[in-house]
């Protein structure tokens, strides 16, 4: 029972966005869906390693290899979380997992697919080569030990917090992969972890600017839900180095940035809330990049820079069907950088945080129905309003030109902005052990942003393992 759920919510988070690239990874994905389909509410915020850990896993089987075949068609991108509108995609995806032992795990995936070029969002071109006309590489290749009080993760893999009713603040689960190493203590009580990611070089003129990532977190279980405080900074430059200081989970990130000498930084904040009590649950997060506490100089008029993201709920709202509300706010300028373009939070031409970067708000609203383990709908009403680019583009500095006695504000979402209001149908059907199928239909009523206002997409997976 327990393989066929396992592999079920597998193949509907693949197939459901297969239509994306790659990049999305089935385990992404497998942690919130069980929690959001199956209604399996945990109390600790499982952080890094054991919302990943069963993806590959079987408790009966040592060692797991296989092959993941998919395919899928749409007119066009179904969702303004698609990043392409071609028509056609297929991925072959073959994987391994060893269990070394109760404590270690080796863990490895790679994929094939083919080119994609007709971008929902300019900026967001797949960022690795291709060869005739296929990209691929490897998602995942990692080794983990996870013990009753210790964990450690080293290498490539995707990077989560907490949960992912919809998309979150901090980390966006539309991203790729990174090379990391993360490790923390853990009890019944909290959570406390440091992690290193890798990002990407940039080019600015001659110099390359080598980019890194870190950030802290610590965790404490409410014994009904969890309360997280985060702190994370990037940091580069050319020749950086990496800073084994901010490998400290104790160190105050801004403390330091404000006491070291000659090292330029990025960071920011977040707080997160999850409670759940019978059928009903909440999720609050709330981020801050950067406020102004003095009012001198027209530097000091630069808007706080903050996005918020909140989801309520409830299960069993009837027999199978079970309801979510959200509502998401990210102030202008949020995640980008003032002077240095490789402090920008963005990883391989997509952000790091939340999917849209900055400069909108979104509420909507889903209904999910699960009248079987092989049957799987879920239907959204959603409405957008998208302002001007502002995190790949250069850091607006109207501010400056007024005083502080004029003082400065601004319209929210500013400059021209984009509104998308519409429904959205997700169905998945289980129709084989190891065949699952898919369907993505879309009616948007008002689009200043998606190719069609009437889209639709199917796909199929099919596993080959041992």
């Amino acid at each position: 029972m327990r393989k066929n759920i396992v592999f079920a919510v597998l193949i509907l988070t693949l197939i459901g966005f297969v239509q994306l690239t790659a990049q999305i990874n089935s385990n992404a994905f497998l942690e919130k869906d069980i929690n959001q389909i199956f209604q399996s509410p945990e109390a600790v915020d499982s952080s890094y390693l054991t919302q990943m850990e069963f993806i590959l896993s079987d408790p009966d089987n040592k060692i797991l290899y296989g092959l993941d075949i998919f395919g899928a068609f749409k007119n066009s991108a179904v969702s303004p979380y698609q990043v392409y509108n071609d028509r056609f995609h297929y991925l072959v995806s073959p994987f391994g997992h060893y269990k070394f032992n109760d404590q270690v795990t080796l863990d490895v995936r790679g994929n094939i697919e083919n080119k994609k070029d007709d971008l929902v969002y300019a900026e967001r071109a797949y960022w690795s080569d291709e060869l005739a006309g296929h990209y691929g590489g490897f998602e995942i290749a990692k080794i983990t030990y996870n013990s009753d009080h210790f964990f450690v993760k080293y290498g490539r893999d995707y990077f989560l917090q907490g949960k992912y009713f919809y998309e979150n603040l901090l980390f966006s689960k539309y991203n790729y992969p990174y090379d990391q190493l993360v490790y923390g203590l853990k009890n019944d009580y909290f959570e406390l972890s440091s992690y290193y990611l890798s990002l990407n070089s940039l080019r600015e003129n001659n110099d390359i600017n080598i980019r890194h990532l870190n950030g802290h977190r610590l965790s404490v279980n409410l014994q009904i839900g969890y309360l997280a405080f985060n702190e994370v900074i990037l940091y580069g430059g050319e020749n950086r180095q990496i800073n084994l200081a901010l490998f400290n989970p104790l160190l105050i990130y801004y403390s330091y940035q404000k006491n070291a000498r000659n090292f330029e930084s990025n960071s920011l904040v977040s707080a997160e809330l999850y409670l759940y009590y019978r059928d009903y649950f909440f999720f609050g997060e709330f981020l801050l990049d950067d406020f102004q506490i003095d009012k001198d100089v027209p530097d000091d008029l630069e808007p706080t820079e903050w996005g918020m993201n909140v989801t309520i709920g409830k299960n069993k709202l009837i027999e199978n069907l079970n309801w979510k509300l959200n509502y998401t706010r990210v102030a202008n300028r949020t995640y980008n950088a003032p002077i240095k373009d490789y402090e920008k939070f963005v990883y391989k031409n997509y952000p790091i945080g939340h999917f849209f970067g900055n400069n909108f708000w979104e509420i909507k609203s889903s209904l999910t129905y699960i009248p079987s383990e092989k049957l799987w709908m879920e239907l959204t009403l959603s409405h957008l309003e998208y302002g001007d680019e502002a995190l790949y583009s250069p850091f607006n500095k109207d501010y400056l030109n007024y005083t502080v006695e004029e003082g400065y504000s601004e319209s929210f979402p500013f400059g021209d902005v984009d509104i998308l209001t519409g429904l959205q149908f997700s169905g998945f059907y289980n129709l084989l052990n190891d065949l699952a199928l898919n369907i993505n239909l879309g009616y948007y009523s008002e689009n200043q942003l998606l190719k069609d206002n009437i889209t639709f997409g199917a796909g199929f997976c099919y596993r080959f393992q041992n």
